[in-house]
């Protein structure tokens, strides 16, 4: 496998016994917490106006998907440009660049087509601290397991607080200062960005190393795919369900934090594990369990069961993509980012478009066989790492 030199961290140790390795995850955790806090405190007004607008169902699939379209396109060059340049001033540009979609939100009114927007710039701007801070990790990490794990755990725990902060302050002072405070963050954040540390890997020939590495790429492509039609066929259409359940705002919101800690829960749990039984285990019953609770979903009868089952699927879904996103790791330094983004790239744009097939069949046949597909992509899955897994080891060994 191709990992990180054994002795990197040791190199990097101060006297005081400080790994600034570690303070640099710690930080791009941080980093990591405020993004998806403040996007999380916004996102649940625009999905519940939505709703409450009786809005055609794939225009909430539309909304909760377009920022995965939108990072994809930004994410393809950003991925090649981190592979050869330092990543903390790309984290900077990302971070105060922010201060644009809140700004937006604060001086309009919330249409679909504002909401729908402006969610689109997010996802543009995300991948400059979530994506980048995989990469980073995955470049100058020992225990990439673990700390991909706090990594991945730091936007769940921000989307815990993100949507109960979110409801507090528009309660009390307005969905415009809750944009503002937004903003705010994000700028304060900016100079801490900009201390990000980080060591090139060398330059190669795209083309050629992904020659090289054909079999890694395509395996990786196509899961990729799966995983986004997977999730967008099933993940946008719990607020639907819930809605038809007699759930408000306050109580979507008080679901996703329920949620967004037991993924959070998952990513760490999840990451340590990787490193101690292996990502392909982790990832086979993550979602092996994950297809059970989807199939579960459609028949809840009551909001909370709703949430308990939505939140098990989310638990079991985070649990198997740490283990996916450890295997990217066993890719070459310096191509990594590349890679990322070029799975991305192909990903979404099948995502978005399963979010909205999906959406127009619950609309026409209910949420049951929409909830099936989902299902039957995630065994199409499972088959797919089975049968790859020992062309995928031979073909890394091969290339060393």
């Amino acid at each position: 496998m191709f990992k990180i030199p054994s002795n990197l961290g040791q190199r990097s140790k101060t006297v005081m016994g400080i790994d600034p390795t570690k303070k640099t995850v710690y930080t791009l955790s941080l980093l990591s917490f405020v993004t998806w806090f403040t996007y999380t405190s916004i996102t649940p007004t625009l999905a519940v106006n939505m709703l409450d607008d009786n809005s055609p169902t794939w225009l909430l699939g539309v909304l909760v998907t377009i920022a995965g379209l939108t990072g994809t396109m930004i994410g393809a060059p950003l991925g090649i440009v981190g592979d050869r340049t330092s990543l903390g001033k790309l984290i900077s540009i990302g971070m105060i660049l922010r201060i644009i979609p809140f700004g937006i939100l604060a001086a309009s009114a919330i249409t679909p087509f504002v909401s729908i927007a402006t969610v689109a710039i997010f996802g543009l701007l995300n991948p400059f601290v979530i994506m980048l801070g995989y990469l980073w990790i995955s470049r100058n990490s020992d225990a990439r397991g673990a700390d991909i794990g706090t990594f991945s755990a730091a936007p769940w725990a921000a989307a815990i607080f993100g949507p109960l902060f979110g409801m507090y302050v528009i309660s009390n002072f307005g969905f415009k200062w809750l944009c503002i405070i937004g903003a705010v963050l994000s700028l304060l954040l900016f100079p801490l960005s900009l201390r990000i540390a980080d060591r090139v890997p060398k330059k190669v020939h795209i083309v050629s190393i992904f020659k090289e590495h054909r079999t890694f790429v395509a395996f990786y492509i196509i899961i990729a795919i799966l995983v986004d039609a997977t999730v967008f066929f099933y993940a946008p259409y719990w607020m639907y369900i819930g809605h038809n359940l007699g759930a408000d705002e306050s109580m979507i919101r008080m679901g996703s934090s329920f949620v967004s800690l037991m993924v959070a829960i998952s990513t760490k749990l999840s990451g340590n594990l990787c490193d101690s039984i292996g990502r392909y285990k982790v990832t086979y019953a993550g979602y092996g369990f994950m297809a059970i609770m989807v199939l579960l979903m459609p028949f809840a009868w009551s909001f909370a069961m709703l949430v308990g089952l939505y939140s098990l699927a989310k638990f079991s879904e985070c649990f198997a993509e740490t283990g996916i996103s450890v295997l990217l790791s066993d890719a070459p330094d310096e191509m990594r980012g590349s890679l990322s983004a070029a799975t991305g790239w192909i990903s979404a744009g099948s995502g978005v478009t399963f979010a909205a097939l999906s959406g127009m069949m619950i609309d026409r046949y209910g949420v049951l066989p929409s909830y099936i597909v989902s299902a039957s992509l995630i065994a199409v899955m499972i088959l797919t790492f089975a049968v790859a897994r020992p062309r995928i080891a031979k073909s890394l060994v091969k290339a060393r």
